[in-house]
């Protein structure tokens, strides 16, 4: 059933499609150029994180789950360290990735080995927002960290 607030009737049904067709027509996917996210994630597993903070803005807002976010460029470096810290590796790969006008989604799996040789697999999925300069201006991490947590502490 289609839902359209409004008087109803075929107007709004009318304006309802045209906008679900303007939000398709800036639906970029990115198979068709170089990837920014893989130059990101590759930083990330490479542990330069020199390289990796050239990409973000110096106000940015980062937020893995549901933790708190850490704002600016200092913080995210802090917090990102810390976290390498406890791993020995990580891979990512990306599986699919989307453009909706500023706002990029990046869809894969994240593969930590811990420093106590355990490996976890994790699906994530990130959105970033760019800012006009094309660096990341919001870094938001969806995924779900109780296996790398589990895995730590099958160790103790």
């Amino acid at each position: 059933m289609l839902l359209v607030q409004g008087t109803g009737g075929i107007p709004d049904v009318v304006t309802y499609l045209k906008g679900r067709l303007d939000i398709h027509r800036r639906i970029k996917k990115m198979s068709q150029k170089p990837s920014f996210s893989l130059k990101i994630l590759e930083a990330l597993d490479n542990r330069d994180l020199d390289t990796f903070m050239q990409h973000l803005t110096e106000d940015v807002e980062f937020r893995f789950g549901s933790d708190l976010p850490v704002k600016g460029y200092k913080g995210v470096k802090n917090s990102i360290s810390l976290f390498l810290g406890d791993l020995k590796k990580i891979n990512h790969s990306v599986e699919s990735e989307w453009e909706v006008d500023s706002t990029l989604i990046v869809k894969g799996m994240a593969n930590y080995h811990n420093i106590n040789g355990r490996n976890v697999c994790i699906p994530f999925c990130d959105i970033w927002t760019l800012s006009t300069e094309e660096k990341i201006k919001s870094y938001q991490i969806y995924c779900d960290p109780r296996p790398m947590i589990h895995s730590s502490q099958q160790e103790e």
